[in-house]
């Protein structure tokens, strides 16, 4: 059975990109997801923050074409009504986080793969961890 991942911004940039010091561990993340081994999740407002935040680097055409190759790997999930409340009466300092959060738990991710995991100290449900975390523990 593969796990459902749930994969934060960050993460998604530092393989689309290259990003030297984090790609390693996000090609190995999304190889794993090429393999069927895990089942890669985002949400469509980490596509949005993605896309305008790689546009200010590459042309238009360029990252789409990228955020469509990425569909082939990763589910795009929506953000419902009970999640974005949940996130509302929640008490993580920041909303966007909170939305991730409960987006993930709402399509049953079992981990949150983030860069940022101390945005995630109140999470309670879910596993948070980066992705050389994930992929040591996943290795194993």
């Amino acid at each position: 059975m593969a796990y459902n991942i749930f994969v934060d911004s960050d993460i998604i940039i530092d393989f689309l990109v290259e990003r030297e010091l984090f790609f390693k561990d996000a090609k190995l993340l999304f190889s794993f997801a090429t393999l069927d081994k895990i089942k890669l999740h985002t949400s469509t407002l980490i596509y949005a923050n993605v896309f305008y935040i790689l546009r200010k680097e590459f042309p238009t055409a360029v990252v789409k074409s990228k955020l469509i190759e990425l569909s082939k790997l990763v589910q795009i999930v929506n953000t419902t009504n009970e999640s974005t409340i949940s996130a509302l009466n929640s008490d993580f300092p920041d909303f966007e986080d909170a939305v991730q959060y409960y987006t993930a738990i709402e399509n049953k991710c079992s981990f949150l793969i983030t860069r940022n995991t101390k945005d995630f100290k109140k999470a309670k449900n879910i596993r948070v961890l980066t992705s050389s975390q994930f992929c040591k523990l996943f290795v194993k």
